[in-house]
């Protein structure tokens, strides 16, 4: 999602968790992330709920935007974080142009679906 808190690409990598709208959950995360980063001049990392996690990772050069990842707490941070940095890196590289100038059709980003499978396999 870009820093504004709108989604560019969302992806299952289980069918069996339940599917929450994903502009909702960018919406919630910016305005969680703006309400940290103005109360204690941080930025939000992580969100840890009964079973699961959210794991941020702000990626920033050359264009700003969060890529974010929902992994049960079993899963380790460090790990998670390590894929989310490639995956920020390869979308970034292949979408620089299209982030540059975004017109706000995420349909553009929907051939990353087979790219990111892979580092969740």
């Amino acid at each position: 999602m870009n820093r504004d808190g709108v989604p560019f690409f969302h992806s299952k990598a289980n069918e069996n968790v339940k599917s929450v709208n994903d502009c909702m959950v960018a919406g919630f995360i910016s305005a969680l992330n703006q309400m940290v980063s103005e109360s204690a001049d941080q930025e939000l990392e992580a969100i840890t709920f009964k079973d699961s996690q959210l794991i941020m990772w702000p990626y920033s050069d050359p264009i700003p935007f969060y890529c974010i990842a929902r992994a049960p707490l079993k899963e380790k941070e460090k790990n998670i974080r390590k894929s989310l940095k490639k995956i920020a890196k390869t979308f970034s590289k292949l979408f620089f142009g299209e982030i540059t100038h975004w017109s706000g059709n995420v349909d553009i980003f929907i051939d990353f679906e087979d790219i990111i499978k892979d580092y969740w396999d």
